[in-house]
């Protein structure tokens, strides 16, 4: 998230909202709990003995100032108390474990309904409108590409027949045919910190496909693609939103379809209303505005 989008934010608001903070792993305990339960009755089983659970708790170094959890097993005898507490362990555990896996398939839900979110005009980002316009100006070389051939530079090609090819494709041929053309396409990965506020500036569809680009390149250039398919402006945004597994921010796009919301992802999958690897959504855009989803009232 750069520095113009929070400056953007910050005169929307008047205040100073740069609340980006970090986020830590919250499966790597559950992981490590399963295989513990797993031993737990594999050693009921084999040895007769009852196992235990004995927590082990720890802090982790002052960098993440975060309690962790380590288990080790212990044993009582083959008796009618040791029976007893080894049943209630076990229905601890199960329901801990379906506890934790609601959590984790829990997702984050984008909704296109938030217009108390809009933010402001597409033009009050000077860094987007410039992709926008850079954009505009050079659609003229692809409209010149799909009417001639022969007219057509090596790095319109390709577009070109997904163009010509898409066209009498029903909407959600479209937008998969588009997903996965533009995913063909080189990543090059300079997603930052979101403890940084370090910006870049989008690149427009043939610059993409010139030199590939990150995972908001990818986004706009699936917008643009689906905008020449007709595809209405306010039926799309690239969305922006903070990762639940690590530090950084990563960009979608979001296609309002039927009743439901699509997000489309640089490996080919569709995920349908939300997300469960995305924390929370920070902002949105399109060329008609910004959307912020994280603004503080």
């Amino acid at each position: 998230m750069g520095d113009s989008f929070v400056a953007l934010r910050n005169v929307a608001d008047g205040t100073d909202n740069d609340h980006l903070e970090d986020t830590a792993s919250r499966m790597k305990n559950w992981n490590a709990f399963y295989t513990l339960i797993m031993r737990l009755i594999s050693q009921a089983r084999d040895t007769g003995t009852r196992p235990i659970l004995m927590p082990n708790r720890r802090f982790s170094d002052k960098k993440l100032d975060k309690p962790e959890i380590k288990w080790r097993l212990g044993e009582v005898t083959n008796s009618g108390v040791g029976a007893l507490r080894l049943w209630l362990q076990i229905f601890l555990a199960v329901t801990l474990m379906v506890f934790a896996s609601t959590g984790a398939q829990c997702q984050t839900l984008y909704s296109f309904e938030t217009a108390e979110d809009f933010l402001a005009p597409a033009a009050s980002w000077p860094a987007w409108q410039d992709t926008l316009d850079r954009h505009f100006f050079e659609r003229e070389a692809i409209h010149q590409c799909l009417s001639d051939e022969e007219a057509c530079p090596p790095r319109l090609r390709a577009l070109r027949h997904v163009l010509l090819r898409g066209a009498d494709l029903t909407f959600e041929q479209q937008i998969r045919l588009v997903n996965r053309y533009i995913n063909k396409q080189r990543y090059k990965d300079d997603r930052v910190s979101s403890k940084s506020v370090a910006g870049n500036q989008w690149e427009t569809l043939t610059e993409f496909l010139h030199r590939g680009g990150d995972c908001e390149d990818f986004a706009v250039a699936k917008y643009f693609v689906l905008r020449e398919f007709g595809v209405d402006a306010m039926d799309m945004r690239i969305v922006i939103g903070r990762e639940a597994q690590r530090a950084t921010h990563h960009a979608m796009l979001a296609i309002k379809f039927d009743d439901d919301v699509w997000l489309l992802e640089n490996d080919n999958t569709i995920h349908k209303n939300g997300y469960q690897d995305i924390e929370e959504f920070v902002y949105a855009l399109n060329e008609q505005g910004i959307w912020d989803h994280e603004r503080r009232d």
